[in-house]
């Protein structure tokens, strides 16, 4: 299994890297030029469609455009904009927001392409369900001889809706409510504690997600309005404290922001220096995760909307990246900025007592044994057993490291070490490390001898545990509680949203007859991903494909991009002319005849 990971990691390496970024911001810049004020008329003319301004209620769909952008943004509103954004800002920079930002604002042409064509075309079913998305319109748009390509992006929905979209999840929150609860036991969790948590966890979003999704796009999209907008105004009302009571530094982080975009920055303490580079790529990759432009998995939830206008429904899609990276992203990022949260003091040094390496005989994995002397630090929680720890890695002997080609390891990674505290001996606390990688022998010569006493220690916080920790430091216990309940509810509307998805994906390949069975197998997944801690392989492998999802639906938008501004400028020269409002007119007087009848 684990030439698997290896492949899985380096696999979503590669999808996620440098073309990724080229290609999605290409392919924004294209959309805005050829849709030309489609941002601004997104956050005008979509709004006004989202209130309700233009329903009709004679028109085909199956949910309201407010339901659907509901639909669509509790698939994208969630773990992305709280741990992913902390994982951005903790390893690029405060640079990598200001690319979070400029894929959101491209994010929008995209979106409004996308989902133009997916209400463009789209198919009722034997159920009445709307079908639609990017394998319809390539293969109902541009004919039947490119039913590969839609096959191929369907085929890639549905491995992805298992994996980023459920098992990962599950995983996290599971994960999140073990480290809050863990908050209560100094001495730390045991390991079948810590296993009961995950399965309970699972238990819940299952029970919850299988009455959901049984139930249809409908019941979906009715859940979806309610909880969405909700959550996001909880959860906005923090971070507008916690910006607030500091206003007096955001003109200065905004500087930081645009100044680290394009040069690059470095801190003091356990955050390492970055280059332009990485910022772009963090930025760019946390930005596709939070809004999904571009890999097709949004249109399927707007092609079920009630409306016979392609173009409409488009502008109301438009307003989704909007949302979920330029405010809700942008303000995850400045509660961390200005807490300097990703700036982690020292709150421990390397003992001078013995460094071992063995192996266990229960598990067989090989580890790595030192010891540390806690600092006190009376705004910091004292370090206990189960806390994650890192360490850097010397100069010198980083250049050991590197002679020895040390192959990469959660021993060593990123010119880290990285453990978690075992136990307490004689007033120290004992950190294990696990030694990974294909050439384990080298990566062992490599540590023996570098870690000498002195070197500082730093809590290890990652994903949403540094949001919380952010949080927590201007609220406390917003962020231990508060978050872990909130990225419950984010969590289980993402893998509600993406069980549609994975459903219309697989009814488009095998027919009617096997969307039950997806379903149940889907909810299933839940329970896996909750309760087994190794998903690593499967997770990278799922992001891949993920990631993949953007070149069948990429190809079809560009091919059929000429349609949609046709439509284009036909709806917006008839929204000028007020023909739209004339026909609400008409349709509400025709309803309210029908009612004194």
């Amino acid at each position: 299994m684990e030439w698997f990971g290896a492949f899985a990691k380096s696999f979503s390496g590669a999808v996620w890297g440098v073309p990724m970024a080229v290609i999605l911001t290409t392919c924004g810049v294209v959309f805005t030029f050829m849709a030309f004020g489609i941002q601004l008329r997104a956050l005008t003319h979509g709004f006004n469609v989202i209130r309700g301004k233009y329903d009709n209620p004679d028109d085909t769909g199956n949910i309201s455009h407010f339901q659907a952008l509901c639909t669509a943004l509790s698939a994208t509103i969630g773990l992305g904009n709280i741990s992913g954004v902390s994982v951005a800002v903790a390893t690029g920079g405060a640079g990598a927001v200001f690319w979070m930002w400029c894929v959101g604002f491209l994010g929008m042409a995209t979106k409004f392409m996308t989902c133009s064509l997916a209400t463009m075309y789209r198919e009722e079913d034997s159920s009445g369900t709307f079908r639609g998305g990017p394998m319809y319109y390539i293969e109902i748009g541009l004919g039947k001889h490119w039913k590969p390509l839609a096959i191929l992006f369907a085929a890639l929905g549905i491995c992805a809706s298992l994996g980023a979209g459920n098992m990962f999840q599950s995983n996290q929150v599971a994960g999140i409510f073990t480290t809050a609860i863990s908050s209560f036991y100094p001495e730390g969790l045991g390991t079948d504690t810590k296993a009961q948590i995950h399965l309970g966890v699972g238990v819940v979003l299952f029970i919850c997600a299988i009455l959901v999704i049984l139930g249809g796009i409908k019941r979906i999209g009715a859940v979806a309005s309610k909880l969405v907008p909700t959550m996001c105004v909880v959860y906005c009302l923090g971070a507008l404290y916690v910006i607030l009571r500091n206003f007096g530094e955001v003109p200065g982080l905004f500087g930081d922001i645009f100044q680290s975009a394009f040069s690059g920055t470095a801190v003091q303490g356990a955050f390492f220096g970055v280059i332009v580079k990485e910022a772009v790529i963090l930025g760019v990759k946390r930005a596709c995760f939070s809004n999904e432009a571009g890999l097709g998995s949004a249109p399927i939830a707007h092609s079920a909307a009630k409306t016979n206008e392609p173009i409409r429904e488009g502008v109301v899609a438009a307003v989704g990246p909007f949302i979920d990276t330029i405010v809700i992203c942008t303000m995850t990022a400045l509660v961390i900025l200005i807490t300097q949260s990703h700036v982690r003091p020292e709150i421990a040094t390397v003992n001078d007592g013995p460094i071992e390496i063995f192996e266990d005989k229960k598990d067989g994995k090989r580890y790595l044994e030192f010891r540390v002397n806690p600092i006190a630090n009376e705004d910091e929680k004292e370090l206990v057993r189960g806390d994650n720890v890192f360490i850097t890695v010397p100069e010198a002997a980083r250049t050991r490291v590197l002679e020895t080609n040390a192959a990469p390891s959660s021993a060593i990674d990123d010119l880290k070490v990285t453990g978690a505290v075992d136990r307490e001996e004689r007033g120290m606390l004992v950190v294990l490390a696990e030694i990974t990688g294909e050439d384990q022998d080298k990566t062992e010569r490599a540590l023996r001898g570098n870690l000498t006493a002195g070197n500082p220690v730093y809590r290890n916080i990652e994903g949403i545990g540094l949001t919380a920790y952010a949080f927590d430091k201007v609220i406390p216990g917003f962020g231990t509680w508060f978050l872990p309940i909130a990225a419950l509810f984010f969590a289980f509307s993402t893998i509600v949203s993406w069980g549609y998805y994975g459903e219309t994906c697989t009814q488009y390949i095998f027919g009617d007859r096997v969307v039950l069975p997806f379903k149940l197998v889907y909810v299933s997944m839940i329970l896996v991903g909750a309760y087994i801690t190794e998903l690593d392989p499967v997770l990278n492998f799922s992001d891949a494909m993920l990631g993949l999802m953007l070149v069948p639906n990429l190809i079809g938008t560009f091919l059929l991009a000429p349609r949609v501004m046709r439509a284009s400028r036909d709806y917006f020269a008839r929204l000028k002319n007020g023909d739209f409002e004339e026909e609400v007119r008409l349709a509400a007087e025709a309803k309210r005849r029908d009612k004194n009848k």
